[in-house]
Formats: C-alpha cells, sequence, structure tokens
C-alpha cells in the first residue's frame, strides 16, 4: 500500500466553538498528541510513502510541538499545510497568530496556511465560529502570513446560514492577499449535528449551489 497524504489532528483544544465542528473541539478539552508519537506515526508514514502532511485540529498553533513537528516533516522532506483558524490564545486572551512563529515556518518553507473563513460579516462570522470578536484577528493573522510569503488559502464550508456569503467571502480573501479559495463538504457530526437545521443544505440549496460554482 501506499500512503500519499494524511491529515493529523494533532490536538482538540480551539478557542472557537464552531456550529459546524465536527470534532467539538473547544478551548477546555485536553486531548493533545504528544511529540514522540508524532514522530513514530511520520516515520512510519514516511516508509509507506508518504508526500503530503496536513495539520489540524483544534488549532493547531496552540499545540507547543507545531514548530517541531513542522521541522520534523519537513526533514523527511514532507510538504506541510497547516489548517487553522488564525486565532490563538495569549495571556488568555483571544490573539492573532504571532509574526514570530509565521516566520519560523517560513524560514522552514511550510507549503501552506489554510485558513476558516465561514463568512465576510462580523456579526455572522461570530455566530458561526461561537466566538466573539475574533473577525478582526482572523484577518489580520491571514495579512501577516501574506506579507511574508506564506502561501495563504482560505477553506470555506457552505451550510444554510452561509450560503449567500460565498461572493463576499471571495472579495474579502482576495483583499488580504489569498492565493486560493476551497470549498469543502460539511461533515453532519459533532456540534454539526446538533445544528443539523442551521448548517446543512436542502437538496434544492445543495443543487443550486452545485450549478453556480
Amino acid at each position: 500500500m501506499v500512503l500519499r497524504e494524511i491529515s493529523f489532528e494533532i490536538l482538540q483544544c480551539c478557542p472557537n466553538n464552531c456550529i459546524y465542528c465536527s470534532s467539538n473541539s473547544n478551548i477546555k478539552s485536553t486531548n493533545i498528541i504528544d511529540f514522540d508519537i508524532f514522530v513514530r506515526v511520520i516515520d512510519d508514514a514516511v516508509s509507506m510513502g508518504l508526500k503530503t502532511l496536513c495539520l489540524s485540529g483544534g488549532e493547531p498553533f496552540l499545540h507547543p510541538n507545531l514548530i517541531d513537528m513542522v521541522k520534523h516533516a519537513k526533514k523527511d522532506g514532507l510538504e506541510v499545510f497547516i489548517y487553522t483558524s488564525g486565532i490563538c490564545m495569549k495571556n488568555g486572551e483571544n490573539a492573532p497568530l504571532d509574526l514570530e512563529r509565521l516566520s519560523i515556518l517560513k524560514d522552514l518553507n511550510v507549503d501552506k496556511l489554510i485558513f476558516n473563513m465561514q463568512a465576510a460579516e462580523e456579526g455572522l462570522y461570530d455566530r458561526i465560529m461561537g466566538n466573539k470578536g475574533c473577525f478582526k484577528i482572523m484577518k489580520e493573522s491571514i495579512m501577516s502570513a501574506s506579507s511574508l510569503g506564506i502561501f495563504t488559502e482560505i477553506h470555506f464550508v457552505p451550510m444554510k446560514i452561509n450560503i449567500n456569503q460565498i461572493d463576499k467571502v471571495i472579495d474579502l480573501a482576495s483583499s488580504l492577499g489569498v492565493k486560493k479559495i476551497s470549498f469543502l463538504r460539511l461533515v453532519i457530526q459533532g456540534r454539526a449535528l446538533k445544528n443539523r437545521s442551521i448548517v446543512e443544505l436542502s437538496d434544492e440549496e445543495r443543487k443550486k449551489l452545485e450549478d453556480d460554482l
């Protein structure tokens, strides 16, 4: 068997409480992958042909060994993508991704930062993320990464609550220097299952989206 790509959820802790989160991530979660376990998994995967590593969570930037994980993956010649909300924590408060860590990731040749942007309007963004006052933080993080020359992408999950935001999200992402936008499928589990009535597209909405795209 040849293994080309894996997505590794390195922790469950996250400052957000997204209404569609399939893994029920939250700031109180203590589930985390130890660095030595990470190394063993990656080394085994590389022996099976691994080429691309996607780091996700939770919020990967809350993992104390994120930089070491990227270093190890790059030592093995892997392509490394990091999925992030762009929202971290500093002194117990929500904060943007700091420039020092972003600069280190740039020096390590991280291949891509993929930001979560589910709305282009602050009120709706806060509602979807379950975390107030982070719209500006998310935008600042994207601009910081872009200014350092890191390839930035956003992912957008089409849902009933944000289906009318697509054009606005595309415009906002472009203004922030984002290079690519990907549309991801909603996974109905975790909080998405609990909030199914406001996140799951109807058959008609799904068909219209497919036609429009």
